[in-house]
């Protein structure tokens, strides 16, 4: 996470989620990322930039399809797939953040905001 990212506790340092933070996705015509899933409790959020016809995200079996300006939020550990068929690159800004029914990461900020 950068240094943008360090006072939200969801997102920031703080979370202790594996690889919490920001990142910009650019999914090429053709590309495809096969059924994977996360193996720590997180939230992956996906607002679409750039959403040309023919990429989608399947997230537990149902298909999503991006739109400019709108977020996808989805539990990362439930098993996703990403694919264009498209002809023109799709980009959206991903984050991952802690997952609100994680109580590791929520029981230090409140100690954090007692202190």
């Amino acid at each position: 996470a950068c240094a943008l990212l360090d006072p939200f506790a969801e997102i920031g340092p703080s979370c202790g989620t594996e690889l919490s933070g920001a990142s910009l996705a650019r999914l090429s015509p053709g590309a495809e990322l096969k059924p994977h899933f996360g193996t720590h409790p997180r939230l992956t959020v996906h607002l679409g930039l750039r959403t040309p016809p023919g990429a989608s995200l399947t997230v537990g079996g149902q298909e999503v399809v991006w739109e400019e300006g709108t977020a996808v939020v989805f539990d990362d550990t439930y098993p996703h797939k990403v694919q264009h068929r498209g002809i023109l690159p799709r980009f959206v800004l991903v984050a991952w953040m802690c997952h609100p029914c994680d109580l590791s990461w929520r029981w230090k900020q409140t100690t954090l905001w007692q202190a």
